[in-house]
């Protein structure tokens, strides 16, 4: 395909699902927005006929074979390309190209927050409640820290979870030698490996929609220390955060009886309702939740029983004690998404009863590390207005 000179309109092609291992992660491209949907290495079919930009472009030569499209790929080397300037990839159906820093990205590879709601305006107000350490280490790291699911659901019972109904249905359409009759329903839920692996490798950041503060959410998440709540905006979410590289979805999350309800299809959410549903008790938390894909997993980790059975005893303690660290690696890391603050932080709220020398300390905060324009001030719960 001449890219040079006049852009060229490639037509449409199919692309099996489940095709290499890029496709394996639900529900299109984690680690590469860049990655068409008509590709074989993405879960999706059935791309869009698209006009490729006049660029010179690092190109791969695509393969057809029983209606699949593949790389043609040199001995060793790997797909996507893992390079640090590469910033995405898109398949024409001849080829792949290769977009890397400063080339001009197409609009449908630019990265963005997938919104997965309908309707939700840009000035919709958000705020998050946090003890002083995170608001600390927000402002140190300036990045949001998206807590991996796994840990999320470890910690709340509550989280995650699939509605009763769905899990009878699950049973009865198991193997039986793999989910005896006696089962219990959790139990079943939790140890189904597909589900848990899932929840290793996303990141999931929550806020509160209001206009105004929340007295039992500073209660919950602050208790009677002290900490702050920042305001922001739905549309400064957008502007701030820094996507290279990363696949980030947002959505209201729906409350349902886990009981006798089931999930609501949330427009293009699909496989992703166990992250944006919550029982109904937790409905007082108006939330709207961020997913984060992140570009690598925290069940690397771990060892199958298995596998483990097999090791020698002494390798295994030394694998062991190495993945310790390099877990400790990956959270301080790989969950933190880098935030432009000045962009993001609209106001900051001291917690109430806190007093003014931690108000004082706040505000000398945010005037070191974001900016002296963002506005720091007092609570009003504990406050009666001035007449």
């Amino acid at each position: 395909m001449n890219l040079m000179g006049q852009a060229k309109r490639v037509s449409p092609h199919r692309a099996t699902r489940n095709l290499g291992q890029h496709s394996q992660r639900t529900p299109c491209a984690p680690d590469f927005a860049a990655l068409d949907p008509g590709c074989a290495c993405c879960s999706l079919v059935g791309c869009q006929t698209r006009t490729i930009p006049d660029q010179r472009m690092r190109k791969i030569k695509a393969i057809r074979t029983n209606q699949e499209i593949r790389p043609d790929l040199k001995p060793g080397e790997g797909f996507p390309p893992n390079d640090e300037n590469v910033e995405g990839v898109i398949c024409t159906g001849d080829e792949y190209i290769v977009y890397e820093t400063g080339d001009e990205l197409p609009d449908s590879i630019k990265p963005k927050l997938r919104l997965l709601s309908e309707g939700l305006a840009d000035d919709i107000c958000l705020w998050r409640y946090m003890d002083f350490t995170k608001f600390y280490s927000l402002l140190s790291k300036r990045a949001l820290y998206f807590p991996p699911g796994e840990l999320l659901r470890s910690v709340e019972p509550y989280e995650l979870r699939t509605p009763i109904s769905l899990l009878q249905r699950m049973r009865k359409s198991a193997d039986a030698v793999q989910n005896p009759p006696n089962a219990r329903v959790d139990e079943f839920e939790w140890e189904s490996s597909d589900e848990r692996h899932h929840l290793e490798d996303i990141g999931i950041l929550c806020w509160h929609v209001n206009n105004e503060e929340n007295n039992a959410l500073w209660k919950i998440y602050v208790g009677s220390g002290q900490g702050v709540a920042i305001r922001t905006t739905l549309g400064a979410i957008r502007k701030s955060l820094q996507y290279r590289r990363r696949t980030i979805s947002g959505g209201l999350v729906e409350y349902i009886d886990y009981e006798y309800d089931t999930y609501v299809r949330i427009g293009s959410s699909s496989g992703y309702e166990r992250i944006f549903h919550k029982a109904k008790f937790y409905e007082y938390e108006r939330e709207f939740r961020m997913m984060y894909y992140f570009p690598d997993t925290l069940g690397k980790f771990k060892l199958h029983p298995e596998t483990e059975a097999l090791m020698d005893p002494i390798d295994l303690k030394m694998w062991k004690a190495d993945a310790v660290v390099r877990r400790e690696g990956f959270l301080q890391s790989v969950p933190f998404v880098p935030a432009d603050l000045e962009l993001l932080i609209h106001e900051v709220v001291v917690s109430p009863g806190s007093g003014s020398w931690f108000l004082q300390l706040v505000q000398s905060l945010v005037m070191e590390k974001i900016s002296s324009a963002v506005t720091v001030r007092a609570s009003k719960v504990d406050r009666w207005p001035d007449i």
